[in-house]
């Protein structure tokens, strides 16, 4: 029995013409030119990463110093958008450890915020967002903490493959913070609202970032800003990034009187990139 099916199975098999091959349809420019669809929605992400040697010079001027440092670190930055059936995501994190004839510098920081993207085209329209900011960071001559908890962001996003345009202005509650500056002056950014605003360009090798804080800090003296800079340009793995802080108030002497004072850095990282 068993003898007699296999052979029926082969007499089929060989009368049964062999199927044409499949060929793989081949991409043209509107493939590459489009961003990509799931269940018929289209789906946006784009991912940067840079990681390399930092140097950085830091410059205090009022406060209770006038003062300058230069600083040699390991540097990585990591900056993350993401959109898919109306929900946009936005991760931005760095870390940065080194050091100057003073002592350390670096730190952390991390950003995350979720929310909805309302729908003008396929890859553009104005979004809410909310999430957190939080930062640690310094070395002699400044030193930046924050834990914003929550923050909200409302703007307006482009985003096509590698192609990202987004502004947007943000607003949140400081629940812990402090904004020191030269040898010992203080300021404190605990339970502080904060405004500022953001904007992001991603269009072929290069990447530009910008961001302001503006914090209503509690007690005498004006308000503080914190506003960061960078532009990086890659080619294949290898990536060159110029970056601008500066921090900019009111600070409380050890005196126990007020004084304006500006700490301003301005580092250059070379090294390689990641999508």
């Amino acid at each position: 029995m068993f003898v007699s099916v296999l052979i029926a199975y082969a007499a089929v098999a060989v009368a049964t013409p062999p199927a044409a091959p499949v060929r793989a349809r081949q991409k043209g420019p509107d493939d590459f030119a489009s961003p990509p669809v799931r269940n018929g929605k289209t789906v946006g992400v784009t991912i940067v990463g840079v990681t390399g040697l930092n140097v950085t010079a830091t410059a205090a001027r009022g406060g209770d110093t006038t003062d300058h440092v230069g600083s040699v670190s390991l540097n990585s930055r990591r900056l993350g958008y993401a959109y898919d059936q109306g929900l946009v995501v936005r991760v931005h994190n760095g870390l940065e450890l080194g050091g100057n004839d003073r002592g350390f510098h670096g730190g952390v920081s991390f950003e995350a915020a979720g929310g909805y993207r309302f729908h003008v085209t396929e890859t553009q329209g104005p979004f809410v967002r909310a999430g957190v900011d939080a930062v640690l960071r310094g070395d002699a001559l400044v030193y930046q903490s924050l834990l914003e908890l929550p923050q909200g962001h409302a703007g307006y996003q482009y985003l096509a493959g590698d192609t990202l345009l987004e502004v947007a202005g943000h607003t949140g509650l400081s629940l812990l913070g402090r904004s020191n500056t030269g040898d010992h002056a203080s300021r404190s950014l605990d339970q502080s609202f904060e405004a500022g605003a953001m904007a992001t360009a991603r269009t072929g090798p290069l990447l530009a970032i910008a961001g302001w804080w503006h914090f209503l800090a509690r007690g005498d003296g004006a308000a503080v800003d914190w506003l960061d800079f960078a532009l990086c340009a890659r080619a294949k793995r290898f990536a060159v990034c110029t970056d601008a802080r500066f921090v900019v108030g009111d600070v409380h002497l050890s005196s126990g009187t007020t004084a304006s004072s500006t700490v301003s850095q301005v580092g250059l990282t070379v090294g390689t990139a990641g999508k």
